[in-house]
């Protein structure tokens, strides 16, 4: 079954973040990227994504740096995080990901993983005692 690349990245968490960076760095930081699920807080989201500029380059890295450094594994989500995951919070975002996804530039984000441009790492230290076999050998 495809899915759609669109709804594919705001299906998750740092998908969502990454699309909320992105208009919160096109707004040169004029949207609060803290989100309290209020009705204020929805009208200031519609109103950035509809103002949000051409995605560049360099808005598109500080964006995406931004949505993995809120990543918080093995924690509770952060409160923007929570917010992001209500449907009209996606919604919003949709115009946002299409551009991403619309973007040439950014195609091989959903392209297959081409097996022959695979690397195997080697752990050369794991024949010291006292040193862990990473995982799947031993």
């Amino acid at each position: 079954m495809l899915v759609d690349p669109v709804t594919d990245l705001l299906a998750g968490p740092r998908g969502r973040r990454l699309c909320l960076a992105l208009v919160h760095q096109g707004a040169g930081g004029a949207w609060p990227p803290n989100a309290s699920c209020d009705a204020d807080m929805w009208v200031a989201l519609a109103a950035a994504v509809r103002d949000r500029p051409e995605p560049t380059a360099g808005l598109l890295w500080a964006a995406l740096t931004d949505s993995v450094d809120s990543a918080r594994y093995g924690q509770e989500p952060d409160p923007t995080d929570v917010a992001l995951a209500d449907p009209r919070a996606v919604e919003l975002l949709q115009p946002v990901a299409a551009d991403l996804v619309a973007d040439p530039a950014n195609a091989w984000w959903w392209a297959g993983a081409d097996p022959a441009d695979q690397v195997v790492v080697d752990w050369p230290l794991s024949d010291i005692p006292g040193t862990r076999q990473p995982p799947g050998r031993g």
